[in-house]
């Protein structure tokens, strides 16, 4: 079954009301691309690699791993400080840079925002938010290539792979609850296509 396949039986959801409201600070000056032009990520996009010269580790810097996550469902995927995980369709939003950090044996990694120190997390039922402590149970994530020769790649959550639990983003934005992400696979919900982000975070 194909990446593009829909969720038929889900119906549309309207935000968050307590979403949080986005100030003029959080959208940087610069103009971003459409929304057309945004919602066609290149397939040849590589996530970013950030040397923090602050750090002492690995020649003289530690290898970060800074992106955005473009969902198939239309979104980003953005981490904001009361804790809600949820998806963007501001391409610039602050809230929408993460770092990948490894966790791990190859593909395990930890997801975090880059401007909240919060972890994406899922809970034993399912559901994701965001919390600062990188150890609690949930924040490993196993980030697998949806296909041979595909650009979509999906996340599912090391503690709760029994269950079949993947990190998705609905038609509305709101993060897809990890029992609905599992069948049919693959699907839109769990389709993410990683950004370059070097002109906003070099």
């Amino acid at each position: 079954m194909c990446c593009d396949c829909n969720d038929l039986e889900e119906k549309y959801e309207p935000p968050f009301p307590d979403e949080p409201v986005i100030d003029p600070e959080i959208i940087e000056p610069r103009p971003g691309p459409s929304r057309e032009e945004r919602d066609k990520p290149n397939p040849t996009d590589t996530d970013s690699t950030h040397i923090d010269p602050s750090d002492s580790g690995q020649s003289g810097g530690r290898r970060r791993r800074i992106r955005r996550l473009w969902c198939a469902t239309g979104f980003d995927l953005a981490v904001f400080p009361n804790g809600i995980v949820r998806g963007t369709k501001s391409p610039r939003n602050r809230y929408g840079l993460l770092e990948f950090e490894a966790a791990g044996l190859d593909g395990q990694l930890r997801i975090k925002g880059i401007h909240t120190g919060f972890y994406v997390t899922m809970t034993p039922k399912g559901k994701v938010h965001a919390q600062p402590l990188a150890a609690n149970r949930g924040t490993i994530w196993v980030e697998t290539k949806l296909g041979s020769g595909q650009a979509y790649h999906s996340l599912l959550s090391l503690d709760y792979a029994h269950h079949g639990y993947y990190l998705g983003l609905k038609k509305s934005g709101k993060p897809k609850g990890g029992p609905k992400t599992f069948h049919p696979y693959p699907q839109k919900a769990i389709s993410f296509i990683s950004r370059t982000v070097a002109d906003e975070y070099p």
